[in-house]
C-alpha cells in the first residue's frame, strides 16, 4: 500500500497544490489560494530552494473546477 505525505501546513478543507516561486503564486487566479512557509517533496523531505513556497487551495474550489488535482497541477506547469 502506497503512503502519501500530507503537508503539515495543509489546513482542514484544503489541498496542497504545488511548491512554487512567489512570482508564480501571485499569478495564480485561485480565490482561495494560500502561501505556506516550508516546501517539502512528495515523501516529506524539506526542500531548501530560495523563494519557494507550498501553495494550498480549498478543496471546495478544486471541486468546482471539475478537474482532478493532477489535471490542475499539469495546467499550472504549462502556464509557468
Amino acid at each position: 500500500m502506497k503512503t502519501y505525505f500530507k503537508h503539515p501546513e495543509c489546513l482542514n478543507g484544503e489541498v496542497f497544490l504545488s511548491n512554487m516561486s512567489l512570482e508564480n503564486y501571485q499569478n495564480l487566479e485561485f480565490q482561495t489560494k494560500r502561501k505556506g512557509n516550508i516546501p517539502y517533496d512528495g515523501i516529506g523531505d524539506e526542500l531548501s530552494y530560495e523563494n519557494w513556497y507550498p501553495i494550498f487551495i480549498e478543496q471546495q474550489e478544486l471541486d468546482s473546477l471539475n478537474r482532478s488535482l493532477q489535471e490542475v497541477r499539469d495546467l499550472i506547469v504549462k502556464q509557468q
